[in-house]
């Protein structure tokens, strides 16, 4: 089963509001965060926006079976 856990922070009096998304992989065996190579940090993400840093190749070992 795939699942998404997401957090958010909104502060509307300032018309702010984040949201992170993990998408996780759950299976009989454990679980697995996919989405953890994705970037978080706000530089980074204001810059991949801005078209200014190229978008991470992202490659996902195979599943926990």
């Amino acid at each position: 089963m795939v699942i998404a856990v997401e957090s958010g922070l909104y502060l509307p009096d300032e018309g702010f509001g984040v949201r992170v998304e993990d998408i996780v992989l759950v299976t009989d065996s454990g679980a697995r965060v996919l989405s953890d190579k994705l970037p978080r940090d706000a530089d980074e993400i204001e810059a991949l926006i801005q078209g200014k840093a190229p978008p991470k190749v992202l490659s996902f070992p195979a599943p926990p079976r």
